[in-house]
């Protein structure tokens, strides 16, 4: 396994891509199937919004998880294998390994992303080429550490740099597939640079814009609380965070105020940099006057890149804050008169990662669900994950 603990040049990214043959399917996820969870809590800036017992207890133990369901579910893929469908004929479908993968990993879940990407590849034959984000390559680099122990040398490698590295990585010829998990913006120029290099297979995780809709039978309790969590879950650094809340009108000014009250007593930590702190509080900054920010809206004080858990209410559909994905700890709360007028402004963005539906009446949750442009709808509950699902 080639690791760079050093930032790598655009120039030295094509020997990772060259190194190791992909194994026949399923075989490279054999041994993959424990990792050591007490090393993680060590990490300097693993998950900076996260406290370190999160990092060990939680996070670490998930990603063990999911590489031990990978590795079996590569040995027992699903789908036509072989038939005689035509007469006198045999036809079969033989699983080959794609080659080598790119995987461009985000800043805002380190470890949880590489396992995501990493897991799944080598189990099906593939070698790989990590790329963390710049401002947290220490989780990859032990990842790759634990890797070194147990997988032939080559088949997972680790490269270091800036948005420069990675455009390098996704032109490199060998390179076959690029996984991206990061900006719309960096979406589209990835998909730029791999039409331009020869057509590569992509995947890409892009940003979301995750609604809450809150009928006006829901538990305004339950549904505050675990709103409230999901919004403000590693600082509202967050592709799926629930940060656009639709609520029923009738329920409105009660539940603004229930956010309020949870979002004012919750501790989050802080942004990944200076620049995002920036980012984040120009959303507030430049707020339209009918906006109103009824808890936090700034930067807290002291040092560091904290923000301070913030709700807005009054916004409108078209507002900034609404459209855009904030990445912060904001919440933004807007008023719906019936059913249609909430799936209406849930689906009215850009985006459609996740969504959420708060109801005692379940088949209103499965009605509007079914309704809601998102690949991820939860039902009373929101950022809930199984390995199982896809």
């Amino acid at each position: 396994m080639a690791v760079s603990k050093e930032a790598a040049s655009p120039g030295s990214v094509a020997r990772f891509c060259q190194k190791g043959a992909p194994a026949t399917w399923g075989q490279a996820g054999r041994p993959v199937v424990t990792a050591e969870t007490s090393v993680f809590p060590d990490i300097p800036r693993s998950t900076p919004a996260l406290p370190t017992t999160v990092i060990g207890e939680w996070i670490a133990a998930a990603a063990v998880d999911e590489i031990r369901f990978l590795a079996g579910a590569a040995r027992a893929a699903h789908g036509p294998r072989a038939g005689e469908y035509v007469t006198g004929h045999t036809s079969m479908v033989i699983r080959e390994p794609v080659g080598v993968c790119a995987l461009i990993v985000p800043w805002n879940h380190p470890l949880a992303s590489a396992v995501d990407k990493l897991a799944p590849a080598p189990a099906a034959g593939n070698t790989v080429v990590l790329k963390p984000a710049e401002t947290t390559p220490m989780s990859a680099l032990l990842l790759s550490e634990i890797c070194d122990r147990v997988l032939p040398r080559g088949v997972v490698n680790v490269v270091c740099g800036d948005r420069d590295t990675g455009r390098a990585l996704v032109a490199n010829p060998p390179v076959s597939l690029v996984s991206l998990t990061g900006s719309t913006r960096a979406g589209a120029e990835v998909t730029d640079a791999a039409g331009f290099a020869g057509i590569k297979r992509l995947h890409l995780e892009l940003g979301g814009d995750a609604p809450a809709i809150v009928l006006a039978d829901a538990d305004l309790a339950e549904a505050a609380d675990g709103i409230v969590a999901a919004a403000l879950y590693n600082a509202g650094q967050d592709c799926t965070a629930a940060c656009r809340v639709l609520v029923a009108a009738e329920a409105y000014d009660r539940f603004v105020t229930l956010l309020a009250e949870r979002a004012a007593s919750v501790e989050v930590g802080p942004l990944n940099n200076r620049a995002h702190l920036s980012r984040v509080n120009s959303y507030l900054t430049e707020l339209p006057g009918h906006a109103t920010v009824v808890t936090g809206g700034a930067p807290a004080p002291g040092p560091g890149c904290y923000f301070e858990p913030t709700v807005v209410a009054g916004v409108r559909q078209h507002d900034l804050i609404v459209q855009h994905e904030v990445f912060g700890p904001v919440l933004t709360v807007q008023p719906c008169i019936e059913e249609n007028e909430a799936i209406q402004l849930a689906n009215d963005v850009p985006f459609g990662l996740a969504a959420s539906v708060w109801s005692r009446d379940p088949a209103a949750g499965n009605r509007l669900a079914h309704r809601l442009d998102a690949g991820t709808v939860w039902f009373n509950c929101h950022g809930v994950y199984a390995t199982e699902m896809p």
